[in-house]
């Protein structure tokens, strides 16, 4: 969670609070919750190979937020309910920057009022696959 959201005394996180609490039940909706921007990063060695840069997701820190609550739960249900190959966004196993495009699509279907299933999918070299 930032660092803004920790110092925050009750009551801004009340107000962080209602905003989140009006998007989850669709009476406000926040058009750069939807959104981000990708930004490219170097990493190190030579920056000709296109191999030696990646892409990150610049979001709006309420849908960040948001995304974290949401995460913290599916962990809990991740580990009542599933087993241990299933890492799609577990913490240091995973692939956490799905959880942006996760969320958007879920909150998506939810605006619609359309049922959603999750499915937690095994894949990695034994599958013959590289990555999620």
């Amino acid at each position: 969670m930032p660092n803004a959201f920790k110092y925050m005394d009750n009551h801004n996180l009340s107000h962080v609070y209602q905003f989140i609490l009006a998007f989850w039940h669709g009476t406000q909706d926040y058009e750069e919750w939807h959104n981000s921007l990708g930004s490219l990063v170097p990493k190190k060695g030579d920056l000709r190979d296109l191999n030696k840069w990646r892409c990150i997701s610049l979001m709006d820190v309420g849908s960040k937020l948001l995304s974290c609550i949401l995460t913290e739960r599916m962990y809990i249900l991740l580990e009542r309910h599933g087993v241990k190959t299933q890492f799609g966004a577990t913490p240091l196993v995973g692939c956490p920057e799905g959880n942006f495009t996760l969320k958007s699509l879920l909150h998506l279907r939810h605006q619609h009022d359309l049922p959603s299933y999750v499915a937690f999918v095994v894949c990695g070299p034994r599958q013959g696959l590289q990555h999620c």
